[in-house]
């Protein structure tokens, strides 16, 4: 007999809308279970009125990463989401929103698998990523960053902002950032939560931005990723930098303006996007092998055949590796699609868009639903 609660789980990312905006104490009603069992990856915000003459209104979609079939629109609320994590294990989805133009602001942390709302804190809210213990989490945002234990949100660490951009953790008790046009990296070190201290820590590449930073383990040691572009030149550079040591083990620069990186699961292998006007050959997605310090072309115009230009925006994996999907985001109005690449032989397998409204994010949630 299957367990019932499993296909409860479809459900329960779209009930969060519900329980977002103001329910967190009233029950919810699921969609009907769904028998596909798989990743599910969020969509939004589809912004459409829900009657011909009634007010624009924000909805998102739940999609089955193996069909592509959406298997769930939420309800409709005036809630924007700026961010959406999960947890490692996908139990848990951690939420920042707001109500334009000065509505309620904050953060919500909601268990996947019932609906139900684990806390819903005000002020506290921007980008944000978990420590690979989950027991932190830090939140960037143009007022600075924020560091808080996680899953009550108690902040200890508040920066100054302006201009603080990225915020991920390396190991033991250490978060990193930098600052926009600045061409050092900050390191917050918080062994003493009731006194977190700065230190800078100078890049040696004057002239550059950080424009993504990503995160992760390797066998050895704990390693982080770099990428910066140089905005007047238009070349790129990435990092591999030991977060103990602080010591850069490696690095590459590049003619092609990389804006952006996402580490494959693997941890072998990091994908990196430049996105340019529509037709232009710097719509891209290559492929930068860790091991061997360089970078191989896998992913342009001549691969894509889709209604909407190629110019990727985002870049997501399914959590077993298989699947690469990222967002088409280019145009002023129009379709936002998110497209599904099988990474074996670079076949789209699925483009995802709505009826209308600009989408500003997706994200996969890691568990999977294949699993009883």
């Amino acid at each position: 007999m299957e367990n019932p609660k499993r296909f409860g789980i479809f459900g329960a990312c779209l009930l969060i809308l519900a329980i977002l905006l103001g329910s967190c104490g009233e029950e919810s009603t699921g969609p009907t279970p769904s028998p596909i069992s798989d990743y599910h990856l969020i969509y939004g915000p589809v912004s459409y009125p829900d009657t011909a003459n009634g007010p624009i209104r924000n909805h998102y979609f739940t999609y089955s990463t193996e069909t592509g079939e959406k298997i769930y629109i939420s309800p409709s609320s005036e809630l924007r989401y700026v961010d959406l994590i999960f947890n490692k294990a996908g139990t848990r989805a951690i939420f920042c929103g707001s109500v334009p133009p000065h509505g309620w602001r904050g953060t919500w942390i909601i268990d996947y698998l019932t609906g139900d709302t684990l806390l819903k804190q005000e002020g506290i809210g921007g980008t944000f990523s978990l420590d690979k213990t989950e027991q932190y989490i830090v939140f960037h945002n143009h007022t600075g960053n924020k560091i808080a234990t996680f899953p009550d949100l108690s902040v200890f660490y508040a920066g100054t902002g302006p201009f603080e951009v990225g915020g991920i953790f390396g190991s033991g008790k250490k978060a990193f950032y930098t600052r926009s046009y600045i061409d050092s990296l900050y390191i917050i070190d918080f062994s003493d939560q009731s006194a977190p201290v700065v230190i800078p820590y100078y890049l040696d590449y004057p002239g550059t931005r950080l424009t993504s930073v990503d995160y992760a383990n390797d066998a050895e040691r704990d390693l982080f990723y770099l990428l910066l572009l140089d905005e007047i030149s238009s070349q790129s550079r990435i990092m591999v930098i030991d977060c103990d040591s602080l010591r850069c083990i490696k690095q590459l620069g590049s003619n092609i303006p990389y804006m952006g990186m996402k580490l494959h699961p693997n941890g072998k292998q990091i994908y990196l996007r430049s996105q340019a006007g529509a037709g232009s050959s710097w719509n891209r997605i290559d492929i930068y092998s860790v091991a061997q310090n360089s970078t191989e072309a896998y992913f342009g115009i001549a691969d894509y055949s889709g209604p909407v230009a190629f110019q990727p925006h985002k870049i997501e994996f399914t959590p077993d590796g298989q699947m690469m999907y990222f967002l088409i985001f280019g145009q002023i109005l129009g379709d936002t699609p998110v497209v599904g690449v099988r990474l074996a032989d670079k076949a789209v397998t699925q483009y995802l868009v709505c009826d209308t409204g600009q989408v500003t994010f997706f994200r996969i949630n890691p568990h999977n639903f294949a699993q009883k």
